[in-house]
C-alpha cells in the first residue's frame, strides 16, 4: 500500500488545491495524512472528495492554526481509534493481507512549551503494542543536530526528549530516500533554515510485516514542506533529485539496502567490491569548486626541479609519505621503561581484557561523527544509524568477530590519506597536512576499542600531558605560552637570560619515529 503524509500549509486557496489533486493523481496514494490544513471540517471534506477520496476523517482547524485529515480509497477498510486536534489514530486492513495493522498520524507542536504534551500523548498512544504500529507526519522535531542546517543550532535536550520518547514507543526510524531536508524557509544563504521534521518511525512487527517499505521525501513546489511517501509493497516508485551535494549517496543505481543486506552473507571482499562500485557514482558530487582550488597542479620535488605531469606529481607524493610513514629503525628501547612504574592494576587489566559487548559497539557507533569521511567505502556513519535494524545484527556480529577473536578486517581497513593544504597554492608537499580517512567499519572497530582505554587512559598519561585525556585541553598550553612571554617581558634586571625554544610539533606527530 502507498500513503502519503503531508504539511500542506494550508488549503484555502483554490490554486493549492489544484496543485494537491494533481500531486495525488501523479502519485495514486490509497491513504493521505495532511496536516495544517487551515480549514473547517465542511471545507476539507470538499477538498477531500475533490481529490477522489470519499472516505475520510477530518479534524478542523482551530483558526487558522492546525486542522488534520485522514483520507483512504475502498480497497483498504480503516477502523478508526482515536482522534484529536495532533493526530488521527486507525487500524488499517488491506484486502490481500490477512493482518491488521494500526497506523497513526501524528502532528508535533510547533511550540517548545507544548513538546512536553506532544510527547505525552505519543507515549500514551504507544502503550499499546499489540499490532504492527507506523507512525507518520510531521514531528516538529529533530533527533541529530545534523538534520538542520542553518538558523540557530538545536537543543540537545530537546533532542533527547524526541529521541527518549521514541525509544519508550519502541519506534525506529524507517530510513528514507530522496530529500533530505523536510522543511526550508528563506531564499538568502542568511535567512535559509532547512530542517527535517517530517519522518516514519514503526516498530518490530510493522518492519517485519513490511520488510520492503520504503520512505521516499518528495521535492515539490506547493509548499515549504516536502511530502513524505510510503510504499509498504512495491518499493520506490519516484525519488526526487536532492537539492545538496551531500544527500548524492542516498541516490544510487543499486538498492542500499538490498546490497547491505545479502552482502554479509558473503566474503569481506565481495562486499568492498559492491561499495566500490556504489562509490564510483558519487564523484560527480565532488567536483566542488574549493576541490578545484585545492588542486596540485605542480611540486617542487626535494632534490630541486619541478614535475606538472599527473603521473610523476602521483609518484613524487608517494614516495615521500612512503619515507614519512616508514621506520628506519631505533634499536632496543626497552631499557627506557627500566624504573617506570606499571599504572594498570590487574583489576584493570581484566576489565581491559574481558569479551566486547554488542552494546560497546552500538555505543561507538552513536558516538562518530555521521557524515564525517566519506572515503574509501563511500559510506558515512549516518548510512548505518539510519539502517541499523537491517544491518545492525550483520556489523555487530562482524566486528565482535574481530574484536573477540582477533579476526582480519581484511579490506575493511583500506583506508585514503586527503592532504589538507597549509597554505594558499601549496607547491611542496610539506606544506599539507595529511589526514587518514577510513572506512565506517574500521572506524567503528577502533572506536569500541579506544572507548574502553578511555576509563583508564588518564592514569597511564602525565598530569603534564594535556591532549588525549578527557578533561585537559591543549589550549592549555597556550595560557602557559602566554604567561612565559609575560615574564620574559616584564624582566629588566639581573645577568641571567631567558630562553624559549618553539618545537615544531606537526612534524614530530606526522612521523612514526
Amino acid at each position: 500500500m502507498k500513503s502519503i503524509s503531508w504539511n500542506v500549509c494550508g488549503l484555502g486557496s483554490p490554486r493549492t488545491v489544484r496543485r494537491l489533486r494533481h500531486f495525488l493523481k501523479q502519485h495514486n496514494p490509497q491513504m493521505v495524512f495532511l496536516m495544517e490544513t487551515k480549514v473547517n471540517k465542511q471545507c476539507m471534506e470538499k477538498v477531500r472528495r475533490s481529490c477522489g477520496f470519499l472516505n475520510g476523517i477530518d479534524v478542523a482547524a482551530k483558526g487558522f492554526r492546525g486542522g488534520l485529515c485522514l483520507a483512504w480509497k475502498g480497497e483498504i477498510l480503516v477502523t478508526l481509534r482515536s482522534f484529536s486536534r495532533s493526530h488521527t489514530d486507525v487500524m488499517v486492513k488491506e484486502e490481500n493481507d490477512k493482518e491488521e495493522w494500526r497506523f497513526t498520524g501524528f502532528y508535533g507542536s510547533l511550540y517548545v512549551k507544548d513538546k512536553e504534551e506532544s510527547w505525552n500523548l505519543l507515549r500514551k498512544l504507544g502503550r499499546d503494542q499489540r499490532h504492527p504500529w507506523l507512525v507518520s507526519g510531521d514531528f516538529n522535531e529533530i533527533m541529530y543536530s545534523f538534520e538542520k542546517k542553518g538558523g540557530l543550532a538545536r537543543e540537545e535536550r530537546r533532542m533527547e526528549a524526541f529521541k527518549k520518547t521514541l525509544e519508550e514507543c519502541q519506534l525506529e526510524d524507517l530510513g528514507y530516500t530522496g530529500a533530505w531536508f523536510t522543511w526550508e524557509r528563506g531564499n538568502l544563504p542568511k535567512t535559509n533554515i532547512r530542517e527535517r521534521l517530517d519522518r516514519g518511525v514503526a516498530n518490530d512487527k510493522w518492519r517485519n510485516l513490511f520488510p520492503s517499505g520504503n520512505i521516499q521525501h518528495l521535492i515539490h513546489t506547493m509548499s515549504d514542506y516536502c511530502p513524505l511517501l510510503l510504499n509498504s509493497k512495491t518499493g520506490n516508485t519516484y525519488v526526487g533529485r536532492p537539492r545538496f551535494k551531500f544527500e548524492a549517496w542516498w541516490i544510487m543505481e543499486d538498492s542500499l539496502e538490498g546490497i547491505i543486506k545479502t552482502s554479509w552473507e558473503t566474503s569481506a571482499s565481495t562486499l568492498m567490491e559492491k561499495l566500490e562500485k556504489l562509490q564510483s557514482n558519487l564523484k560527480e558530487w565532488y567536483a566542488t569548486p574549493r576541490r578545484k582550488r585545492n588542486n596540485i597542479s605542480r611540486l617542487e620535488l626535494d632534490g630541486g626541479g619541478e614535475v606538472t605531469e599527473e603521473d610523476k606529481i602521483s609518484k613524487a607524493a608517494k614516495t615521500f609519505f612512503q619515507k614519512l610513514f616508514s621506520s628506519k629503525g631505533v634499536g632496543e628501547l626497552s631499557h627506557l621503561l627500566t624504573g617506570i612504574d606499571g599504572n594498570i592494576t590487574p583489576e584493570m587489566n581484566a576489565d581491559l581484557m574481558r569479551k566486547f559487548t554488542k552494546e560497546e559497539v552500538l555505543l561507538a557507533l552513536k558516538g562518530m561523527g555521521l557524515t564525517k569521511a566519506l572515503r574509501p567505502d563511500g559510506f558515512p556513519a549516518l548510512f548505518f544509524q539510519q539502517y541499523w535494524h537491517i544491518v545492525g545484527k550483520e556489523v555487530t556480529s562482524f566486528c565482535l568477530g574481530c574484536l573477540n577473536s582477533g579476526k582480519t578486517l581484511g579490506r575493511f581497513n583500506a583506508t585514503d590519506i586527503v592532504l589538507i593544504p597549509k597554505i594558499q597554492n601549496p607547491k611542496n608537499l610539506a606544506n599539507f597536512r595529511p589526514i587518514s580517512l577510513c572506512t565506517v567499519i574500521y572506524k567503528l572497530v577502533a572506536k569500541t576499542i579506544a572507548n574502553r582505554l578511555q576509563g583508564v587512559i588518564g592514569q597511564c598519561i602525565d598530569v603534564a600531558q594535556s591532549t588525549f585525556v578527557p578533561g585537559r585541553l591543549i589550549s592549555d598550553n597556550i595560557l602557559i605560552a602566554y604567561e612565559l612571554l609575560h615574564t620574559f617581558t616584564r624582566k629588566r634586571t639581573g645577568k641571567k637570560g631567558l630562553m624559549a625554544v618553539k618545537l615544531d610539533m606537526s612534524k614530530a606527530y606526522d612521523r612514526v619515529e
